[in-house]
């Protein structure tokens, strides 16, 4: 035969070939054939992705590469509120005159966990989609469930783990990675 249908994509040359072999009626037949099989093949596809009941973002698809899936540590998070004293405001500079302000940062820190027996690493991470005084983009919140569990212990059973730091960027939130 000219061609494969399992593979999916037709060559120009297989179509050229079909055109003058084919009459235009059993064209329109093959063509609606090739959209059904595409179509069901897909579907199939579509389908092998699609996460299961317990599916929480950040789990591995079935079609994720081999690194993707969580390693073996359970996760704990906390919330830290930190003071930068004395911050040049540069927004407010003018004409040399440098005001100062104490800025506030809220991190995020998720790190490996001791999770007590009977509980469970679930966390409800709680957040806002919008922008602050844009009726455009009014803030919106929202919730969303991640694996792992709040103010649990730290894991010290294997001493002492790299340091990892990701700054979300602007806009954006520091839940933002939250699956990571």
């Amino acid at each position: 035969m000219f061609f494969n249908l399992s593979r999916k994509v037709f060559t120009f040359l297989d179509f050229y070939i079909l055109t003058k072999f084919l009459s235009a009626a059993n064209m329109r037949k093959l063509l609606c054939l090739i959209i059904i099989h595409l179509c069901i093949g897909f579907a199939i596809e579509l389908l092998a992705q699609l996460p299961s009941p317990n599916f929480i973002v950040g789990d591995a698809l079935p079609s994720a590469p081999e690194l993707a899936p969580r390693g073996k540590y359970s996760v704990g998070v906390r919330t830290i509120e930190v003071v930068n004293k004395n911050q040049v405001d540069v927004l407010k500079s003018k004409a040399g005159v440098d005001p100062l302000y104490d800025r506030s940062l809220t991190l995020e820190v998720w790190y490996p966990a001791v999770i007590p027996a009977g509980q469970k690493a679930l966390e409800m991470y709680k957040s806002t989609l919008g922008l602050l005084n844009d009726p455009k983009r009014p803030l919106i919140p929202y919730t969303y469930l991640g694996r792992a569990l709040r103010e649990a212990q730290p894991d010290r059973s294997e001493g002492k783990y790299p340091l990892v730091i990701v700054s979300h960027g602007y806009p954006g939130s520091r839940l933002l990675l939250s699956y990571l």
